[in-house]
């Protein structure tokens, strides 16, 4: 895993190469590249007019929703049309760089459905392991600070960290079951009963200890409710006098309307936990995003990190948000509206926070 943060989440402006999968579930057909088809002989049997008609209607359905023009399959030649409609999907799919594609075709054998034939879409958001260590200290010392203009601006982060806490649930360091806090007690065990170096000793059980304080300190702070109910006046009652302070204001606001538009979204949405075998071998979100005591000095990139990078490297794969959309005609779909709106910001976020 990288540093926390330290590069964008990932855009679509991005210069980086980018591949969609391609293949069709149940043997059907396995293609990634034209010209090349592969082998239908699991379409003995099938009636192909019946096939095509479906995966038109299917097609057209993608189309609408992922905004391009459907292929007329009914030009082309069986089955030969088919891997076209594909290329031109996985063409148009691979333009957004934020997320992962695998297109499947389907067949449903009830004898209700709407369609025996359709394609569907798995699509997997892409954080490209990157850290998202929301830093606490900054707040801290700008509500401790004897300047106004502080105080107010580490009250608009209040209302930001409330709503990232108890809305989209990004766990805190000092939580139970946080899995930095964790990281931050097995350092201080190691630090207690293996660290030779007195003077190191020391230093680093007073950085400990103050993470400890400052964040259960500022949790208290973040618990409160009003912190919440007060997002919209403190954004109203800002005015912004540097350029520092329009960043603030506008993060703040991007937050705040975050939060109205889905008001229901969270950390977890997209997550398929219940298909999780042994949570022991992912690197789950949880570990990757979260509150951490601060993210910029050598003790948290050498010794806080080094631990992160132990931890990860004993899991098998990272986990992230992913959804199936079926265009079989009955089936609703889903989006990573949230998600693309959401990690840009907390980049964002951490990045003004270690300004301060």
């Amino acid at each position: 895993m990288g540093k926390p943060s330290q590069r964008p989440c990932p855009n679509p402006t991005r210069a980086e190469n980018h591949r969609t999968e391609v293949h069709f579930a149940n043997g059907f057909l396995k293609h990634r590249f034209l010209p090349k088809v592969g082998n239908f002989s699991d379409f003995k049997g099938i009636h192909v007019k019946k096939l095509q008609g479906d995966l038109q209607k299917s097609l057209e359905r993608m189309a609408n929703f992922y905004d391009f023009q459907a292929l007329d399959m009914s030009k082309y030649e069986f089955p030969y049309n088919v891997a076209l409609a594909l290329d031109q999907t996985q063409k148009h799919l691979q333009q957004n760089m934020d997320c992962w594609y695998r297109i499947q075709v389907w067949q449903d054998t009830t004898p209700k459905a709407f369609l025996s034939f359709f394609f569907s879409v798995e699509e997997t958001f892409r954080t490209d392991n990157t850290l998202f260590y929301i830093p606490v200290l900054p707040v801290y010392k700008l509500l401790k600070s004897k300047n106004k203009r502080h105080k107010k601006i580490g009250q608009l982060f209040l209302s930001v960290f409330a709503y990232i806490s108890h809305k989209v649930y990004v766990p805190y360091y000092t939580m139970d079951d946080c899995f930095l806090g964790y990281i931050y007690e097995n350092f201080n065990d190691w630090i207690l009963n293996d660290w030779d170096d007195p003077q190191e000793k020391e230093t680093f059980s007073s950085n400990l200890r103050q993470a400890q304080y400052v964040g259960e300190h500022l949790y208290q702070k973040i618990r409160n409710p009003k912190n919440l109910q007060l997002f919209e006046k403190r954004i109203n009652d800002f005015t912004a006098c540097n350029e520092t302070e329009k960043e603030v204001l506008r993060i703040s606001k991007a937050f705040f309307q975050l939060w109205q538009e889905f008001p229901s979204a969270d950390l977890y949405t997209h997550l398929n936990r219940e298909e999780i075998s042994d949570e022991e071998e992912l690197f789950t979100i949880d570990k990757y995003v979260s509150f951490a005591f601060e993210t910029q000095s050598d003790f948290f990139e050498c010794q806080i990190i080094g631990f992160v990078n132990g931890e990860f490297s004993q899991c098998g794969e990272i986990e992230v948000s992913t959804f199936v959309n079926r265009f079989d005609g009955v089936s609703s779909h889903s989006n990573f509206k949230f998600e693309n709106y959401f990690f840009p910001l907390l980049h964002q976020l951490i990045s003004l926070l270690n300004t301060f």
